[in-house]
């Protein structure tokens, strides 16, 4: 916190940390402002506009120091090319980057972020759709169902959700669970590749709006 400090007002980080928790092999970046009034820290991924309880779960490795590293990245420009996994230097192509759904503010103190949120259906059309596409299906004789738990809010043009899938072989768990989106433009409903980390799911579960809506297989 105090190296954050000495930089200029309206300097942005990344924060990269390993967890202390049981979950130490694996860590979390996040970002950083420093403002008029100290420090802010954002987790877009986690969609917490305060995320400085991160601070508290920082792991430590044997020679004693925390684990907690930061860059500063509003003063370098953005470059057009890239290194590939050969090392050669490549042209990065732009033409599919679309402007950014938030608005900085920096005539407020804390440099508010207001959120676009004008889309071209409502929260309840979204669940409609990811209820109908998760319908209940037996796939090789196992009986699927899911819980739709949690309502994440609406998020880089998508509407998000936490669903927690389950079958007749394998039990519902709130430490086993998905982010599915609703595109309102495309009406396309589709998930993240790779589950939730069960702190996420944990922070889903306490904070987010409760659906608890069931699709289960009948019997």
């Amino acid at each position: 916190m105090q190296e954050l400090m000495a930089y200029p007002i309206g300097s942005r980080f990344i924060i990269s940390q390993r967890w202390g928790n049981s979950d130490a092999s694996s860590g979390h970046d996040y970002n950083a402002e420093r403002t008029a009034g100290g420090i802010r820290f954002v987790d877009a991924q986690m969609h917490l506009n305060d995320a400085s309880g991160h601070l508290s779960n920082v792991g430590v490795g044997n020679d004693g120091k925390a684990k907690l590293w930061f860059a500063r990245v509003d003063d370098k420009e953005l470059s057009d090319t890239k290194l590939d996994d050969k090392g050669n230097r490549v042209n990065l192509d732009f033409s599919r980057v679309v402007m950014p759904s938030s608005t900085r503010l920096d005539n407020s103190a804390d440099n508010v972020l207001r959120y676009n949120k004008v889309a071209k259906m409502t929260k309840e059309e979204a669940l409609e759709l990811l209820k109908n596409y998760l319908k209940p299906e037996e796939v090789n004789g196992c009986k699927l169902s899911a819980l739709i738990g949690e309502y994440r809010g609406y998020h880089y043009g998508s509407f998000v959700f936490t669903v927690y899938h389950y079958s007749d072989k394998k039990p519902l768990d709130f430490t086993y669970g998905f982010t599915w989106f609703v595109d309102p433009e495309t009406k396309e409903v589709s998930s993240a590749s790779a589950p939730l980390t069960e702190d996420y799911l944990k922070w889903s579960r306490t904070n987010c709006e409760k659906l608890n809506i069931t699709l289960a297989y009948p019997g």
